[in-house]
């Protein structure tokens, strides 16, 4: 008994015990429901991520889309002040045109304005 270990506990193995991190109160606490490394909630996260990755995906695609249209939009709007399209390419309601002006300055307006009036001048002096 001169090693060191007066108490004679040499021969006790503890081999197997103490497995995982914790020993038995971290064999417990993995089977709540709320431990993060339970394969249940990891599935959930997992599932959280990727519905967040996809809902991400489709936000960007719209936007991209909505872009896409305002610059359609614009384009026919530019055509029909030049005069280079047609009444039906751009048709449009009172709320779609305020939404399409407010943007604008004043001074904007009031050319836009003065475009429309010339172009409806020209529409008639055409009809003559």
């Amino acid at each position: 008994m001169s090693t060191g270990n007066q108490f004679g506990l040499s021969e006790i193995s503890h081999f197997g015990t103490f497995q995982r991190v914790g020993g038995k109160a971290g064999g417990f606490i993995n089977k709540k429901f709320f431990h993060p490394s339970s394969i249940r909630n990891q599935e959930k996260l997992w599932k959280a991520h990727t519905a967040d990755e996809r809902e991400q995906r489709k936000q960007i695609e719209l936007q991209k889309r909505r872009d896409e249209e305002r610059q359609v939009e614009e384009l026919r709007k530019q055509m029909y002040l030049a005069g280079q399209g047609k009444s039906g390419d751009f048709i449009t309601t009172a709320q779609e045109e305020k939404a399409a002006t407010d943007h604008l300055g004043v001074d904007q307006k009031t050319e836009l304005k003065q475009a429309i009036a010339e172009q409806q001048k020209r529409r008639a002096m055409l009809k003559q």
